[in-house]
């Protein structure tokens, strides 16, 4: 497993010699000291914070902490803001380099549609909840 010390970003393609958003050379995990396996580094952008916080929850059921941070926050307060890479506008989601295995195996599950919701495993809207029912 690879990621771009330049970007802090993992790499998402496993056989990848090159980081895909800025082309630095990539590298290797096994090559970080075990005491510096506690740094986070980009798991992933998310287009909007809901799906990023819809992924660290995720996340964290399988026991990997994850952070996410608003780009779109520094954004508002600065609108020449522009993260590394060029990506303006997005989220990013960041995990422990030490669980980085764990966080791409359930990222690539997801991409691959293996873990995507069907409708009956959504709530229903207009379920009661514990208070209607006290309130009624």
């Amino acid at each position: 497993m690879r990621y771009c010390e330049k970007c802090e970003m993992l790499s998402v393609e496993p056989e990848a010699e090159t980081c895909a958003a800025c082309g630095e050379v990539l590298t290797s995990i096994d090559e970080i000291p075990e005491a510096e396996r506690d740094r986070p580094v980009v798991l992933t952008t998310c287009e909007t914070s809901y799906e990023a916080k819809v992924l660290r929850a995720a996340l964290a059921g399988e026991g990997v902490e994850a952070i996410v941070e608003d780009e779109g926050l520094l954004e508002t307060v600065n609108p020449f803001h522009v993260r590394a890479g060029g990506d303006a506008g997005t989220t990013r989601v960041l995990v422990h380099l030490q669980d980085a295995e764990t966080a791409l195996a359930f990222l690539r599950q997801k991409e691959s549609g293996e873990l995507a919701l069907d409708e009956e495993d959504l709530p229903e809207a207009d379920a009661p909840t514990d208070a209607d029912e006290t309130a009624g």
